[in-house]
């Protein structure tokens, strides 16, 4: 209903607003991947749950690979990863088609690794970017069996928050 709104240009939800959130540190298996005795450890900072249109509606850009696709809404698990989560685990290697398994529980599916978005500051602007997974909302229910506890509303529009207090 907000994307209907006169001047409304994105509507999106995610479960971490950007940019304070706490860390996560959510355990994830990582397909092949062998951690030295000096890591990186298979941990990742932030998991991050967003609905279709998020990238466009905050402005992130996509480095590589392709964004979630309403196809995706009902298909194979899918993630996207943040520039820092790519050079980290894969080097100079393009993650697109690489998997991974949230450490949500034994029997979660691995996920395809689909794009690789722009890092966000998500520990303050100050801090050092972290590590951060994408995952689908619509996808939560088929493949984690769970859904966020909380999402955010974003809004990209070329009126002040006045204008759409009322509709909002």
């Amino acid at each position: 209903e907000l994307s209907s709104q006169s001047g409304v240009q994105g509507v999106a939800a995610m479960s971490g607003l950007p940019p304070v959130r706490l860390v996560n540190a959510n355990d994830t298996d990582f397909e092949g991947y062998e951690a030295p005795k000096e890591g990186p450890f298979e941990n990742v900072d932030y998991y991050q749950t967003v609905t279709l249109d998020y990238l466009k509606t905050m402005g992130i850009p996509l480095i590589d690979g392709r964004d979630f696709a309403l196809s995706d809404t009902t298909g194979a698990p899918v993630v996207l990863v943040n520039e820092t989560l790519a050079k980290m685990f894969y080097g100079n290697q393009s993650p697109i088609g690489r998997r991974l398994k949230p450490g949500f529980r034994p029997q979660t599916p691995w996920f395809t690794i689909i794009g690789v978005v722009r890092d966000v500051k998500q520990g303050g602007v100050n801090a050092k970017t972290g590590s951060e997974l994408y995952f689908l909302n619509a996808q939560w229910p088929t493949h984690l069996q769970a859904s966020p506890r909380n999402m955010n509303v974003v809004m990209r529009t070329s009126l002040g928050g006045e204008a759409l207090a009322p509709q909002v």
